[in-house]
């Protein structure tokens, strides 16, 4: 009979940790288009780590850390290097932990917007782009790609008197962390369900689908009570995400299926005796 594998715990020992040189900016942040500006201002929320147990790199990746609500000790990293490498620290703690980024000079009850994107990255860029109508008594964080409840809430314990942000990016994944955050924030049972034409949301006895169009703040209020304690501040709708819309990198126009592709292909599945 196999072991049950036991979980991976961060070991901080095995990475070797440096503050950020601000006199120096590491080349990928401008390959990100991120500015020496936005770097300085976020760069208390970011170091530079190498791992001691990677024996064919022994340089520093960018590391942005990850902390939990009831304490300030580093649980893993959000870890980003040159050639499009993208990792976490071994053991990162993605559970309750996140990436947060506090402007407000550690004064947690001051903090009235909190915004989530998928990656540290795309938060900076956010940053950079809406900083003078972000305000100044905000946090940005990065859920790292996992969304996880207890990541969330751990984070807006943190901020009692905040608003949250859904900053996700432009696609299904996105928008389904959106619900998800808005099921959170709101205290709504969302059942979210992905369907040929997009998402169909079932809560409270009602089931209405979620186009592409409309921000799923706006459809959801319309079938279901909400309070308006999360927005949405998502990138232009021709962009994937935050970072892209920095670099001006569109994304490549979709033709959706008309009904007559959709039912030919339904007709070549039953030709050929295909599953459905």
């Amino acid at each position: 009979m196999r072991a049950a594998s036991v979980p991976q715990i961060f070991d901080p020992s095995r990475y070797d940790v440096r503050p950020l040189d601000t006199e120096k900016i590491h080349p990928l942040f401008r390959q990100r288009g991120i500015s020496e500006r936005t770097v300085k201002a976020l760069a208390p929320f970011i170091s530079l780590v190498s791992d001691r147990h990677n024996e064919n790199f022994s340089g520093y990746n960018i590391g942005f850390p990850y902390t939990a609500a009831d304490s300030d000790r580093v649980l893993g990293y959000e870890i980003r290097g040159m050639g499009g490498y993208k990792s976490k620290a071994a053991g990162t703690n993605s559970s309750t932990a996140a990436w947060v980024a506090d402007l407000s000079g550690g004064n947690g009850t001051s903090v009235r917007s909190v915004f989530f994107c998928e990656s540290a990255f795309d938060a900076m860029a956010f940053y950079q782009l809406n900083r003078l109508r972000a305000g100044e008594n905000i946090a940005l964080v990065s859920i790292g790609g996992t969304f996880s409840d207890r990541q969330v809430l751990g984070v807006m314990e943190r901020f009692p008197n905040a608003r949250a942000f859904d900053c996700f990016d432009n696609d299904l994944p996105g928008r389904v962390n959106g619900l998800r955050l808005m099921a959170l924030v709101e205290d709504l049972p969302l059942h979210i369900a992905k369907t040929e034409d997009g998402l169909k949301v079932e809560a409270k006895g009602k089931s209405f689908p979620l186009t592409s169009e409309r921000a799923i703040y706006a459809q959801v209020g319309e079938h279901l009570p909400v309070r308006y304690r999360m927005g949405q501040w998502q990138p232009p709708s021709e962009f994937k995400d935050w970072n892209d819309c920095l670099l001006g990198k569109r994304m490549e126009p979709k033709i959706s299926p008309t009904k007559l592709d959709r039912d030919n292909n339904l007709a070549g599945k039953r030709k050929y005796g295909l599953k459905l």
